[in-house]
């Protein structure tokens, strides 16, 4: 959940909503790091869990706001470099390419048992 000063520390770990809210971020997934610093600053709040290494792991600390505006066109070319070979070594901070329903459908999906995307 993402909120403005003070709700998210009201609704932390030590508020109800904070305890029952959890937050699911795959990989380098940006839409999580949005709205951008330039629009105002927002805090998330409720447990989260980033999926790296095949496994989803608790961050001790939430995602942060993309903080440089250039972030963001940097995110949706590394969706772009994901559908060429040549730029597949490229490491960006956030991609728009781990957005896509398909990647978080399948690492929540417990293991042995097939998605909609049949994985």
């Amino acid at each position: 959940m993402i909120g403005c000063p003070p709700l998210p520390p009201q609704c932390g770990a030590k508020g109800e909503l904070g305890r029952k809210t959890f937050r699911y971020i795959y990989a380098q997934d940006v839409v999580p790091a949005l709205p951008p610093t330039a629009s105002g600053l927002f805090e998330h709040f409720g447990q989260e869990y980033q999926f790296s290494n095949g496994a989803w792991n608790a961050r001790i600390k939430p995602m942060e706001q993309v903080g440089n505006l250039l972030e963001i066109p940097l995110a949706v070319s590394a969706f772009f470099g994901d559908q060429m070979k040549w730029f597949k070594h490229v490491s960006f901070r956030y991609s728009l390419a781990d957005h896509g329903p398909q990647h978080y459908v399948s690492a929540l999906t417990p293991p042995g048992k097939q998605s909609e995307f049949g994985a």
